[in-house]
């Protein structure tokens, strides 16, 4: 039989219904508002049903928290009688679970509620970051809630202390309680402060960022009521007045709970304002808190609209045009439908200006015959009538056809060029380009533009002469377009980093991948020869020595092989110094070389140095320290000069023989990377080229003789 409660309260449980049902109802109020503008903003979102289950289970806990205030909580123990306290227990160990599941959701509506406000474009570790926050709250009142039922048994035991049983887990679930609310105090203050940063960059105005700072701020306030209920806790197991100790443990948690849902709640509000007052809405902003620039050009607004162009265009180009006085429903809320009304969007300041479209390219291709074969004309007088021209070759004198008459305002080269080849009888795939001259009195004038500026109006003739005109034809140079590919090579697994041809023929090609290997291929039968396997990371460059002997290979391994071209095996051990990735390989000139026995190699890294290299010896012979970068392409000269290009924006000029820095160029603004010498071509291939063409009389085929080392070294004046 319940008995009514016969104490009369004291301040604190007044106080803790007097807070609670204050807290209730501006909650009740701002949740309700903020439902009303997603609902009418049609962006009812994850945010928005969290928000409202939290509200739902805080009211619940609003509820048990009221009845036990009823039957005594917030009063002294020494003032109520077992049945009191029973019941006074009953509804806290219920509430309790109920307003901790209630402060959860309202954490997890503000997570969602980010994530909203930022968008698709939202960077993943951020992402995971806040989802983060928000899954470690969940389970942490999870686990204590388990723990605050599973600490007594049975469960009932909890507020009927004279059922058999034990309550073994109290100073367990009071250890755990510390532990949540710590973690409860964590997730508050970071998801109170991390939209300060995120706010702070947006273009807006200082007064509006500091409004959304301090009203997501409401979580720094219930941090400090989590911290305050955390250190409340010990209270009670050094206190045997539990419902009133409780009563003060319910204040903060009751607080903390509710201006959780106050921060995620009051952000959505300025939507409804706008709409309420028929304002268009600028979704350039965040919950429609739009900057100074939106407001001044709300008189001019930009509309975004398709026009149709003549007939002679393909497409619809947007236009750009104010329009005044339009109403709500013709607004840019209606272009911008797509974009959720609780996104940031992030915008940045252009100057907007109607650009002619281009033109098509049947247009484009149009205009580029009409130049080839005719000349605009514009200054021409139309009312001279025509005139007669003859032409007649320069080299032979000979007239090419009869007399034709020509209107003087279509007398120009490009026509005088067309007609002529008309009547020689060259197609439009054979026009030649002629130039076009006058003599008189033992001068050649050139007709350069057309005959009336050159001959009529100077004076020279007139409409009722025939102009002898003498033409030369001009060089041609047609270019033909690569319309196809000859082959495809297969082969390598991963991106091709570096080819290399022969240097005596095309027909063997040399190539790097990112597969680790180097491959040789016959580019005239498209077939692959050898596989070069050795490194251990990407093969970057690749080099074929002046005589076809030997390739070598560097790669991101730090390392520089040797390879033979004819079994594709790797020449020895790899040269091993250089402490980053190889950039760049070059042979010393075959006519530089002292002896076979002394074949060298230059290989420039990203470790700033460059290293010469006796590929017989596998040794090094010099190493070039003077960059302050990677350098990123070495040069060998002909005249035994070693040009290095780095990042650090320098050319550098070294002596192969003793290593020493000769000069340095630096007028680049940037990274230099790549080189050319003008000899490149001749130091590559002239090994290889016929000196003597000699006359084998037993099979009567002409045989070829490399240049004598001789010769080179007379080519470049060396000693």
């Amino acid at each position: 039989m319940n008995v009514s409660p016969s104490p009369p309260p004291t301040q604190l449980d007044s106080l803790l219904l007097k807070l609670s049902w204050s807290l209730f109802g501006i909650t009740l109020a701002v949740v309700a508002l903020r439902l009303c503008s997603d609902l009418i903003m049609r962006s009812f979102r994850l945010s928005s049903f969290l928000a409202l289950v939290a509200f739902l289970l805080a009211l619940a806990g609003q509820v048990l928290i009221t009845l036990a205030v009823h039957w005594g909580l917030g009063r002294h123990m020494e003032g109520l009688n077992p049945e009191e306290i029973r019941m006074t227990m009953t509804y806290i160990w219920q509430a309790q679970p109920i307003q901790l599941l209630a402060n959860t959701a309202g954490k997890v509506s503000i997570a969602a509620l980010l994530v909203t406000l930022h968008g698709p474009k939202f960077a993943k570790s951020k992402t995971i970051f806040i989802w983060t926050l928000a899954a470690i709250s969940t389970i942490f009142v999870i686990i204590a809630i388990v723990m605050i039922y599973a600490q007594c048994s049975p469960v009932a035991k909890l507020w009927h202390e004279s059922l058999p049983g034990s309550c073994d887990g109290r100073n367990r679930n009071q250890t755990f309680a510390y532990v949540q609310g710590v973690v409860s105090s964590i997730v508050d203050l970071a998801l109170a402060v991390y939209p300060i940063f995120l706010f702070w960059d947006l273009r807006i105005q200082l007064l509006k960022k500091l409004i959304l700072s301090v009203l997501f701020a409401f979580g720094i306030v219930a941090c400090i009521c989590a911290i305050v209920r955390t250190v409340n806790i010990s209270k009670l197991g050094q206190t045997s007045d539990v419902s009133y100790a409780v009563g003060s443990l319910v204040i903060w948690n009751t607080a903390e709970m509710y201006l959780v849902l106050l921060a995620g709640s009051l952000p959505g509000l300025r939507p409804l304002f706008n709409k309420r007052v028929k304002k268009p809405i600028n979704h350039n902003s965040i919950y429609g808190y739009s900057s100074r620039q939106s407001r001044k050009s709300s008189k001019h607004d930009l509309v975004v609209r398709l026009s149709n162009l003549p007939s002679s265009q393909s497409k619809a180009y947007a236009t750009i045009s104010n329009i005044n006085n339009r109403t709500h429903s013709d607004s840019t809320e209606n272009f911008f439908k797509n974009i959720n009304s609780g996104q940031i969007i992030k915008t940045t300041e252009v100057n907007m200006a109607t650009l002619i479209p281009p033109p098509s390219k049947r247009q484009r291709v149009a205009v580029a015959e009409k130049a080839r074969e005719q000349q605009d004309i514009d200054t021409i007088p139309g009312h001279l009538g025509s005139v007669r021209v003859h032409f007649f070759d320069q080299s032979t004198g000979k007239p090419t056809g009869a007399p034709v008459a020509i209107p003087v305002a279509d007398a120009t080269v490009k026509n005088l060029e067309l007609l002529l080849n008309t009547l020689q009888g060259n197609d439009a795939t054979e026009r030649v380009p002629y130039r076009f001259t006058f003599a008189a009195d033992g001068k050649h004038l050139d007709i350069t533009n057309d005959i009336y500026r050159t001959l009529l109006r100077p004076g020279l003739k007139t409409t009722e002469d025939t102009i002898t005109l003498q033409y030369t034809p001009q060089a041609i140079f047609r270019v033909r377009a690569v319309s196809r590919c000859s082959a495809a090579i297969p082969g390598h697994g991963e991106a091709i980093l570096a080819t290399s041809f022969a240097s005596s023929s095309s027909s063997r090609l040399a190539t790097g991948s990112g597969d680790s290997t180097a491959r040789i291929f016959d580019t005239d039968t498209g077939t692959p020869l050898h596989t070069l396997k050795g490194h251990t990371s990407w093969v970057l460059v690749a080099s074929w020595s002046p005589d076809d002997t030997t390739i070598a290979t560097g790669s991101m391994d730090n390392t520089v092989r040797l390879w033979d071209p004819k079994t594709g095996q790797c020449l020895g051990q790899p040269l091993t110094g250089h402490t980053k990735w190889v950039n760049s390989l070059a042979w010393e000139p075959y006519h530089l070389r002292k002896e076979k026995t002394s074949i060298r190699l230059a290989s420039s890294s990203k470790d700033a140095t460059v290293r010469i290299w006796d590929t017989v010896s596998k040794r090094i012979d010099l190493v070039l320290s003077g960059h302050k970068s990677s350098v990123s392409c070495v040069r060998w000269g002909g005249t035994g000069t070693i040009y290095t290009a780095s990042h650090d924006k320098t050319i550098k000029l070294w002596d192969s023989t003793k290593g020493t820095l000769i000069s340095t160029l630096s007028a680049h603004a940037h990274w230099v990377n790549h080189l050319a010498l003008s000899t490149e071509l001749v130091l590559r291939t002239a090994y290889h080229d016929p000196a003597y063409p000699t006359i084998t009389t037993t099979t009567t085929t002409i045989t070829r003789t490399p240049y004598p080392i001789s010769a080179f070294k007379t080519a470049y004046h060396t000693p």
